[in-house]
């Protein structure tokens, strides 16, 4: 993949959070989010790690983000952003701190409020005592943040408002690490609210992240679901990527839950994969349908770390008919550059090879980033979002 993954970048201004819930990658359907239930494990494979660290190559932010449909030039499309999750969240938390007048983490007052006008929108920033501590693990792990800020306010699209809440908890000491969490509604599905954690910091020479996108009503019935956990080590190009996949289509009953560990080389453009899908039944159709856990074959997916798979052909192979009960499974090495070709054999790329330990959930220590976890769980664990 062609992209620059967690790298340094201007700031962003509040004009960044009107674009992405404008184009309604956050305001509407979820459909764009990820590639498809009757998609290839190789798509999905370039899915997650568009959504979690970017698409790089514009032909593949077309494909998998904006469902095959170029936008016009200049424009975003309903999906994930360009630079994926991890650096929009990163960007958008620099610019509400740069919109407000601050210059520095040390200048964020521990208490009052202030304004928030750019263009046409307008809303209010209260600062607040934070909630929330690095993860454990990571650089300054169990150090409270120091500054909190919650920023509340109304987008208007047409004849329709939507109340946003977007809070920031960061750490002015351990520089690069926070959390971003954000709350709305998630438009298509009265009562759904579209739910998010991205958290940042450090481990080692690593750079790290946690991102958790999850759409649910108030009986935590989830339509979709994400969770993620990456690192990245810059000099020597690699990422690892570990988490847990669904969303909701209107058109099937039957869905898909993906499992993925990929270890991958954002200079070569080569990702080890294994992947694991099982499928289950929705339950309800069309506004009212959600992912019904209970329906999925949880069997051997307890742990984050998917052990050898010896099959590889099937990774483009689209699943057009998916079939409640059934689980297939992947492994083997793909490149971003020749994605018509598939691996000759299950062996893992050319130094790039599977994790033995995979790390846990900063929002739920005892939990994993199964597919049994990401369905019933994680939902609920989510932090520091206000109601709307």
């Amino acid at each position: 993949m062609k992209s620059n993954i967690m790298t340094t970048h201007k700031v962003a201004r509040f004009a960044t959070l009107v674009a992405l819930t404008a184009t309604t990658s956050f305001a509407r359907a979820p459909q764009a989010m990820m590639a498809s239930d009757s998609s290839s494990f190789f798509d999905s494979a370039w899915s997650a790690t568009g959504f979690v660290l970017g698409y790089g190559a514009e032909a593949a932010y077309v494909k998998y983000a904006c469902s095959g449909t170029d936008p016009d030039a200049g424009q975003d499309c309903d999906g994930p952003p360009r630079e994926g999750l991890v650096r929009k969240f990163t960007d958008m938390g620099k610019g509400f701190v740069a919109s407000l007048g601050y210059a520095s983490c040390e200048e964020i007052p521990a208490s009052g409020t202030a304004p928030v006008r750019i263009g046409t929108f307008s809303g209010t920033a209260t600062f607040k005592t934070p909630t929330q501590t690095i993860p454990s693990g990571w650089t300054g792990g169990g150090t409270a943040f120091d500054k909190r800020i919650d920023i509340n306010f109304t987008l208007t699209m047409g004849p329709m408002s939507m109340p946003m809440k977007f809070v920031i908890e960061a750490s002015c000491t351990h520089a690069g690490s926070a959390l971003f969490a954000a709350n709305m509604p998630q438009g298509e599905s009265e009562g759904t609210e579209r739910q998010i954690n991205v958290w940042v910091g450090g481990k080692g020479d690593k750079k790290t992240g946690d991102v958790y996108v999850i759409e649910q009503n108030s009986a935590n019935n989830a339509r979709t679901t994400f969770a993620y956990h990456v690192d990245v080590h810059e000099t020597a190009k690699k990422y690892w990527i570990w988490g847990a996949a669904s969303t909701h289509f209107a058109s099937s009953q039957v869905k898909s839950m993906d499992t993925i560990n990929a270890v991958g080389n954002f200079q070569t453009h080569q990702v080890s994969v294994r992947m694991k899908r099982f499928t289950g039944n929705q339950t309800g159709s069309g506004d009212s349908a959600y992912m019904a856990p209970d329906d999925f074959d949880h069997s051997g997916s307890s742990d984050a770390v998917l052990g050898t798979i010896t099959d590889f052909n099937g990774m483009l192979t689209p699943v057009t008919s998916p079939t409640a009960g059934q689980v297939t499974q992947i492994q083997g090495c793909m490149d971003f550059d020749a994605p018509s070709t598939a691996p000759t054999s299950n062996a893992a790329c050319t130094g790039l090879d599977f994790e033995s330990t995979a790390p846990v959930p900063v929002i739920d220590s005892a939990g994993v980033f199964s597919a049994d976890w990401a369905l019933r769980t994680a939902g609920s664990k989510l932090k520091a979002i206000p109601a709307l």
